[in-house]
């Protein structure tokens, strides 16, 4: 026997909605519709879309996400159809935004980065202002969010996240704590000896040490689009560098030659 639904077109047969960790839903509509006008009601992969009717809260009691505060586009992922006996074809279309684009991040604390001071609160044994300099003895910071899939929201991300110092807090969450604050020195020893009249007489070398400490800073920045939203990823390490520059002794009028050791540079 032929499958026959009396009524107006589409009928929709159900709404699947799900919200992962990460603040993304994905909303899948099934429905129904006439075999001759099926390719009317099937998306393009990108398009925004919330459902067939496109009115969702006009007495179909079906979750409408335009109607959260902070929401994201909604986007198509994919588009399916199933052809049904009668003349009837049943489509599913799966898209992908948020409610909330604001949702808190994810932090996680991974193992083998660099290690120069460190985190507040996890004991290590810090080697005076040179820190320690092990290049995977320390933590790396992951931060994963979401933000609209735009390229307005994911510039600003970019612009103000990427290679810069990781924040002390992001949308009202607390981040790790590092154990010592940014800064940076030089100090210079040795020099050339002259007597009263400017002559050089001697020339003990120099040794300049520079130390510059940067803190944690994003070095890793990527990103996915999934529909309606952007999912990123920052990742933070300790930067910083302590370095030696000598100078020796140099037969006046020649130009000595200085050399250059870093103790770390990460």
């Amino acid at each position: 026997m032929a499958l026959t639904i009396l009524g107006t077109y589409p009928v929709i047969n159900k709404q699947i909605s799900d919200i992962d960790d990460n603040g993304i839903q994905k909303i899948s509509y099934i429905f129904t519709v006439k075999t001759a006008d099926a390719f009317d009601y099937l998306p393009l992969k990108d398009d925004e879309y919330y459902g067939p009717t496109g009115i969702l809260a006009s007495g179909q009691g079906l979750f409408d996400p335009r109607t959260a505060t902070n929401r994201s586009k909604y986007l198509v992922l994919d588009a399916k159809m199933d052809n049904l006996s009668g003349g009837l074809t049943q489509i599913m279309v799966s898209t992908a935004g948020t409610q909330n684009i604001n949702t808190p991040p994810k932090i996680r604390i991974l193992p083998n980065y660099p290690l120069i001071y460190g985190l507040s609160g996890i004991s290590q044994t810090i080697v005076g202002d040179i820190g320690i300099g092990d290049s995977n003895g320390g933590y790396g910071i992951v931060m994963t969010f979401i933000t609209k899939a735009d390229s307005v929201s994911e510039g600003d991300i970019f612009l103000n996240y990427s290679r810069k110092l990781m924040p002390v807090s992001f949308r009202g969450f607390s981040l790790p704590v590092p154990a010592r604050a940014p800064f940076g020195y030089t100090n210079t020893t040795g020099g050339i000896i002259r007597d009263i009249f400017g002559n050089i007489t001697g020339n003990t070398g120099t040794e300049t040490i520079a130390n510059s400490y940067l803190g944690f800073i994003c070095k890793e920045t990527t990103f996915q689009r999934i529909g309606g939203i952007t999912l990123f990823q920052l990742i933070y390490s300790e930067s910083g560098f302590y370095r030696a520059d000598v100078c020796p002794v140099a037969e006046p009028g020649q130009t000595a030659a200085c050399t250059t050791n870093f103790a770390y540079n990460f």
